[in-house]
């Protein structure tokens, strides 16, 4: 398999992009204004008249599943760029608007440089190949049936985000591009998205149950923990976060005795970003 990578840019020049934070515990984040002399994000006429005048065909609800065992090694990154609140009718399931149809992304090959590639009207448009669809598939969902790109790094100004599952190209896109276009997205880092008390409880997505550990210290004292349990996120330190373990689990149980303990485990790695994940459908 190979893997398509796409990089949200922003630019620091005076009224360009703000660029995000790389610290491991922004919030959501938009893109500021970008100076239309800068970088145009409208779908020049030579590439609108080579997307295919068919619709891009309907294809099964899938996207990239991360907890079994081919899935727990998909690397995570950081955050992820999502479906904006700020959308008109947002209060309908982006899985019903069908919103990858909608975007309009430009991909340059570096920073600064032209596109020579777009994302549009549900195909991915590049020099000297034809138009292929941009696949559902290659997400992750985040929500029932709710996708998100998987940003792999948010380093100065720029996102790295995958958007196919092709590991031969990369492209960069406008930060800014976040705001242009008929859709609006927003980027979240993993770390306030799963302490964000929106999501269900976590559990640890990559092999057995990790170790509690009394502080964010490998040296510190620990325990093992059962394989019927999960974790509640209180904060984030770092690749650590304290947590209340339930043991056993009684999500999504009724009349049930479990026990709670404070705690830490570690919760993120470089090669794989969160070690712990959620029901993305809740019970």
């Amino acid at each position: 398999m190979r893997s398509f990578f796409l990089i949200l840019v922003g630019l620091t020049a005076a009224g360009a992009c703000t660029p995000p934070s790389n610290d491991g515990a922004g919030t959501t984040e938009k893109a500021a204004q970008l100076p239309t002399e800068s970088i145009s994000c409208t779908v020049p006429e030579a590439v609108q008249a080579r997307v295919p005048t068919r619709p891009v065909a309907e294809e099964w609800y899938e996207t990239r599943w991360v907890t079994d065992e081919e899935g727990s090694r998909v690397p995570l990154g950081v955050g992820h760029v999502h479906y904006s609140m700020r959308n008109p009718g947002f209060d309908m399931p982006p899985g019903e608007l069908d919103w990858l149809r909608s975007v309009n992304l430009p991909l340059s090959p570096a920073p600064g440089q032209p596109a020579t590639a777009w994302i549009t009207m549900g195909w991915v448009v590049r020099d000297g190949l034809d138009p292929e669809p941009l696949r559902r598939a290659d997400q992750v969902e985040t929500g029932y049936e709710d996708f998100s790109f998987i940003v792999l790094e948010a380093e100065g100004d720029w996102l790295k985000i995958r958007y196919a599952d092709d590991d031969i190209d990369f492209a960069w896109v406008p930060a800014c591009a976040l705001d242009e276009g008929p859709i609006l997205f927003d980027f979240t880092r993993w770390s306030d998205w799963l302490t964000s008390g929106d999501i269900s409880p976590l559990f640890f997505r990559v092999g057995a149950p990790d170790d509690l550990f009394a502080a964010p210290d490998e040296n510190s004292e620990h325990r093992a923990i059962g394989q019927d349990y999960h974790l509640e996120p209180i904060e984030v330190r770092g690749s650590w976060m304290r947590v209340r373990l339930k043991e056993p689990s009684d999500y999504c149980e009724f009349d049930m005795e479990s026990d709670a303990t404070e705690g830490w485990v570690r919760w993120y790695a470089a090669d794989v970003g969160p070690r712990v994940w959620y029901f993305s459908r809740g019970c």
